[in-house]
């Protein structure tokens, strides 16, 4: 080797060559090396107080998952119950019957369900709080669990 770019690009070739796995550790985002075959998620590399990834990463993600966890079930709550809503409106015998504050189309629904599932992406990246996701899912304030909802979390309103 004559200079390290060419060491570098050597090393790169006998990774490829050698169908060598690189994963990205799910606790400080940095790139390993797996030791086993079996499916890794966290690195070895010493974060904190002689812990490593390994015992770290876990914990955090169930802490974020339990966070996360009450909105998401609201968001499923509220989705079935439109779409219930939409479905039971297209299916209805009466075709001359008046359409009802409750009541959603096809259209309706489809739209809202595209605003929906881009604020849930938002609310799960973590860019906008739980308060605000969930007043933006809901068509109606009578549809939301009011419990869920913190007021003191976010000084925005929708």
């Amino acid at each position: 080797m004559r200079s390290h770019k060419e060491l570098l690009f050597f090393s790169f070739l006998e990774l490829l060559r050698g169908d060598t796995r690189i994963q990205r550790c799910g606790c400080c985002g940095d790139y390993f090396i797996p030791r086993t075959k079996k499916k890794t998620l966290y690195c070895d590399r010493v974060v904190r107080d002689g812990k490593t990834c390994k015992v770290i990463g876990p914990k955090l993600t169930q802490r974020r998952y339990r966070d996360l966890y009450k909105p998401l079930q609201e968001y499923d709550r509220i989705y079935k119950m439109y779409y219930t809503r939409a479905e039971r409106y297209e299916c209805r015998f009466d075709i001359n019957r008046a359409k009802t504050a409750n009541d959603l189309t096809n259209d309706e629904f489809c739209t809202w369900s595209a605003k929906a599932a881009n604020l849930r992406q938002l609310y799960i990246v973590g860019e906008i709080q739980a308060d605000i996701f969930l007043r933006g899912i809901a068509l109606d304030e009578r549809d939301l669990r009011l419990d869920l909802i913190n007021p003191a979390q976010s000084s925005v309103t929708i």
